[in-house]
């Protein structure tokens, strides 16, 4: 008897012509699906298959085929369905397994994982700020986590104090991390509208700090609901990228030694 599983391999592209659009929409809940994503227990998943979803959301080989695949996309809905299950236990994995497929360009997974993580809610908190605090782990990889504790803050009010508080601690090592995860930092709180983080954005961007074509400080006091005038426009920002473009080397020798 075939495995509920083996449906995941046969969907293709998700939100195109191969997969039903959800009729209701999306009803704003802490751990509602996005309204195009699919009702994966109509089609016999449920948490009972935790451990299969996890290992088929974190299969790299079918990642690296051919996207006319429709194998290919499998890990991207057994990722979603993951979220629609709350399970909390797949957060780090994703997380491990995210890491070099974000590197190799994988924007579908970039732009799914903040959702996932709100959908399971609280429990994914603590990893996404351990990875978010680890300068270890990549840009690409810390932006997801910054992504993922911004959405958890806006749809679960009792982890928003946890949440805010984890994105402004790291924006106070503004002087020692790169300009570009500053701004990252600076957009989530923004768009949390974490007001009392808003004295230090301005020292941030003070300290030209921020690689402000990212988000510019202007941005920012618009995304605030706050009035120019009433803020001392911070210093003339600075072209960041041949710092970038060192931190970028820096990050392939990394991940060469990892390899080793």
């Amino acid at each position: 008897m075939p495995s509920p599983l083996d449906s995941l391999l046969s969907l293709g592209r998700p939100v195109g012509p191969n997969e039903k659009t959800l009729a209701f929409t999306h009803r704003g809940g802490p751990f509602d699906r996005p309204v195009e994503w699919l009702d994966y227990a109509e089609m016999g998943l449920g948490p009972d298959l935790a451990d299969d979803l996890i290992e088929l959301a974190t299969r790299t080989d079918l990642r690296t085929g051919e996207p006319e695949s429709e194998a290919f996309w499998a890990p991207l809905h057994a990722s979603r369905a993951l979220g629609q299950f709350r399970v909390a236990r797949a957060v780090e994995p994703l997380l491990r397994y995210a890491e070099p497929q974000l590197e190799e360009g994988d924007y579908d997974l970039d732009e799914d994982l903040p959702e996932i993580f709100r959908m399971i809610g609280p429990p994914a908190v603590e990893p996404l700020i351990k990875a978010l605090g680890n300068p270890t782990r990549s840009l690409s990889l810390r932006g997801v986590a910054i992504r993922g504790l911004e959405s958890i803050a806006g749809y679960s009010p009792e982890c928003r104090e946890t949440c805010i508080a984890a994105l402004t601690d790291q924006l106070r090592q503004y002087q020692f991390q790169d300009p570009r995860l500053n701004a990252s930092l600076i957009a989530a709180l923004s768009e949390a509208f974490a007001h009392e983080s808003l004295p230090l954005i301005h020292e941030v961007y003070g300290a030209r700090r921020v690689q402000e074509p990212e988000f510019s400080w202007e941005e920012c006091l618009e995304a605030f609901g706050e009035d120019p005038k009433d803020w001392k426009r911070p210093s003339p920002f600075t072209d960041f990228r041949k710092w970038n473009r060192r931190q970028d080397r820096i990050w392939e020798k990394q991940k060469k030694r990892k390899k080793e």
